[in-house]
């Protein structure tokens, strides 16, 4: 996020998350974080888009199925298209 707004030439003097809570009375609080703790994501930020540069440029993706050379298809369970087909014909009958 700050690296982001830092690219905007956004001037960034601290970072606040705001927790809202979905429901009444809506509570809100705010937490700030620390600078160090902010250096300490930015490098963990740097190190991850490094290391998406690097599987972008030899198509190999660190995690489960390391021996695949780039991502794949995977079918559907049989049942999921009847049931989206079902879904989309209830939808559209109810919104005409």
């Amino acid at each position: 996020m700050i690296e982001g707004a830092i690219a905007l030439g956004l001037r960034v003097q601290s970072f606040t998350i705001l927790f809202v809570e979905n429901k009444p009375p809506y509570c809100v609080r705010a937490v700030t974080l620390k600078d160090e703790d902010i250096a300490r994501g930015s490098q963990l930020n740097q190190l991850a888009c490094s290391m998406f540069w690097q599987c972008w440029q030899n198509g190999v993706w660190p995690g489960p199925g390391d021996d695949r050379a780039d991502a794949e298809y995977i079918d559907a369970p049989e049942w999921w298209p009847k049931s989206v087909d079902d879904r989309v014909k209830y939808e559209l009958r109810e919104a005409a």
